[in-house]
């Protein structure tokens, strides 16, 4: 027998979203694991959505609370002007988000722009963002090597 049949299939986690209105617009998430957990808040990329995270979640929910969010203008939440133009209008979202979950203090995964977002949430929020990890992420600035002559 093929032993990449012989395993079983990976873990999947896609809770139902939830959808809370903030002073940004509506925004969808989903909030899983012990409630009294160390709380991550998981941001995707471009294009992107919550189902970005659902094979790792698994391996997480364990440990933390995971709070995914659909960034706006993703997933189940439209666009807003100040969050689809800027990253720091972004995680404003996410920074509203987390007090109106009553998260005093987080950590932070970004993927991709969620990492552009994460950066400038850990930036603005230095007293309640107590980790950020960042994976495939852009900059604040340009590498050196994109930069034209």
């Amino acid at each position: 027998m093929d032993e990449a049949r012989s395993q079983p299939p990976p873990a999947v986690s896609d809770p139902p979203l939830r959808q809370v209105e903030l002073p940004q617009g509506l925004v969808s998430y989903t909030d899983e694991g012990p409630a009294d957990a160390p709380p991550l808040l998981a941001l995707h990329g471009v294009p992107g959505s919550v189902r970005d995270f659902r094979y790792l979640a698994p391996h997480l929910t364990g440990h933390v609370r995971l709070v995914r969010l659909d960034l706006p203008g993703f997933g189940g939440s439209p666009p807003s002007d100040a969050a689809v133009r800027s990253l720091a209008g972004r995680a404003q979202v996410v920074a509203a988000l987390a007090a109106l979950l009553g998260l005093t203090r987080y950590g932070v995964l970004g993927h991709s722009m969620g990492g552009g977002t994460a950066l400038v949430l850990a930036a603005d929020q230095p007293r309640r963002v107590s980790f950020l990890g960042l994976v495939c992420s852009l900059a604040l600035t340009p590498h050196r090597g994109l930069l034209l002559p």
